[in-house]
């Protein structure tokens, strides 16, 4: 018998390995599917952030319309120390400039929270974490003058929320004896009884949806403080200020700490944030001084004012039929903005005065400087194109 012997190739029943040029291309596929993943999650990310901001900026507007309602007047501006800033004289040859500083990050979580203590706003105890030498605990139910102890004082654990600020805004502090507007000031205006405390409590006006919302700037307590405004207060020891050096390099604004971070401080002035993580600025149309609850006349010289004087509101693109001219008289010349590439000496203007009707007529507003955390005081322009929400 004869056996025919078969051949057997002996790569039959083995897996054909892949070739260098079919490995590449398999990465290739993998990097595009990766990067398409990441770019769409960013995606995702950024619109919640774009989303989570314009709902923080539209319960702000909110919360401002009811303080107006229970206060008679729109929110102070007041500064990185808590300072009531006075507005812009329109007598002012640099009015337009100084118009350009003039909004605040630090009002609304001071009007529309409401997180200080009894000696800063009126109402709220020091918190059970502050420390037995702190200056805040010199406003307690045992301490404020004619107090009968805690039992004769209403319950002020809760601490959101303020008392009429009265008709400075700032608690009677314009009428200290020296430091006047300031956080000082008040603490010594309530530790004498002047300030009123047992009104009504207004607030708080709003809700943060995350905790991330509300910062504290930097802070630097002061070396000599020794717990407390004194009955014969010479003011060396309050509570600080502003620490100027405490400046984000990525925008040159103020830097923001938030609860946990080194740096956060629960005495510091507190900020209400966009969610990239930067200050929410509250602008106001100016007033005459002392007079919260009035404006300037549509008549007034040499110009009236309105929001479009502020150039960083100005919208970067608009909507057909939305847009108009804003101009401020300052040196003899109609002023738009400070880009000088579009000044015009035929029409004795300096600049772009392009702005929205929204702006002629609104009476405050808030801006977020957008996913580019940038803002131009000086020119109409976005520095990304991706810039502010107002």
């Amino acid at each position: 018998m004869h056996h025919r012997i078969q051949p057997v190739d002996s790569r039959q029943g083995m897996h054909r390995a892949f070739t260098l040029a079919e490995l590449m291309v398999v990465l290739g596929i993998i990097v595009i599917l990766v990067t398409v993943l990441v770019v769409a999650v960013n995606g995702a990310r950024e619109s919640a952030r774009v989303a989570t901001t314009r709902a923080t900026l539209t319960a702000l507007t909110q919360a401002v319309v009811s303080f107006r309602e229970d206060a008679g007047y729109l929110p102070p501006m007041l500064d990185e120390s808590r300072t009531l800033m006075d507005p812009p004289d329109l007598d002012d040859p640099n009015v337009f400039r100084r118009t350009q500083g003039w909004y605040s990050i630090t009002s609304p979580a001071e009007y529309l929270i409401g997180y200080g203590h009894h000696g800063e706003d009126g109402y709220g105890w020091a918190q059970a974490g502050d420390s037995i030498d702190d200056w805040a605990n010199d406003f307690d139910p045992d301490t404020l003058p004619g107090s009968g102890g805690v039992d004769d004082k209403p319950d002020e654990t809760s601490r959101l929320g303020i008392r009429d600020p009265g008709f400075d805004g700032v608690w009677t502090a314009t009428r200290a004896s020296t430091d006047k507007g300031s956080l000082n000031a008040r603490l010594e205006r309530f530790k004498a009884g002047k300030a009123g405390d047992d009104g009504p409590v207004l607030g708080p006006y709003m809700e943060l949806s995350n905790p991330r919302l509300m910062g504290s700037l930097g802070w630097e307590h002061d070396e000599d403080a020794d717990g407390g405004i004194g009955e014969d207060t010479d003011h060396e020891d309050s509570p600080g200020s502003w620490n100027q050096k405490s400046i984000d390099p990525s925008t040159g604004r103020p830097r923001v700490y938030f609860p946990g971070e080194a740096g956060y401080d629960e005495h510091a002035p507190k900020v209400i944030c966009d969610a990239w993580g930067s200050p929410i600025r509250y602008y106001r149309l100016n007033y005459p001084t002392g007079a919260l609850g009035r404006v300037y006349p549509a008549t007034q010289e040499p110009y009236a004012p309105s929001l479009s004087q502020f150039i960083a509101l100005r919208p970067w693109e608009m909507d057909p039929g939305t847009a108009t001219d804003f101009y401020v008289p300052m040196e003899g010349v109609n002023w738009g903005d400070f880009n000088s590439q579009l000044d015009s000496e035929s029409n004795n203007s300096r600049g772009d005065s392009t702005t929205s009707y929204g702006l002629q007529t609104g009476e405050f507003a808030f801006l977020s400087g957008g996913p580019d955390r940038r803002i131009n005081n000086w020119l109409r322009n976005d520095f990304l194109a991706v810039g502010g929400t107002g």
